[in-house]
């Protein structure tokens, strides 16, 4: 299907197939240093727009290094509510 909708060409199987199974195990996010067809917004709002036809969730698709930007502000957050709890009690 997402190449009826021209959301990526039959030359990306591949990476096709990764989303696909992705998407069907239910997965969260998607991490992949693939900037063309993966980690590329507008891919993902067609990728997303299939999974939905298909009464499938939406997945979200980052870079390594947004992964650990994403953890290092969680951190930072649980820090702050810590730090918070402490102040209070």
């Amino acid at each position: 299907m997402y190449f009826k909708e021209k959301v990526v060409s039959r030359k990306h199987v591949e990476d096709a197939w990764h989303i696909a199974t992705a998407t069907v195990s239910r997965a969260d996010v998607l991490v992949s240093w693939n900037f063309k067809h993966m980690v590329n917004l507008s891919r993902i709002h067609g990728y997303n727009g299939v999974n939905l036809k298909l009464d499938y969730p939406t997945i979200e698709s980052h870079s390594r290094g947004g992964i650990e930007a994403m953890k290092i502000k969680a951190v930072e957050m649980t820090r702050k509510i810590r730090d918070q709890i402490h102040r209070e009690t």
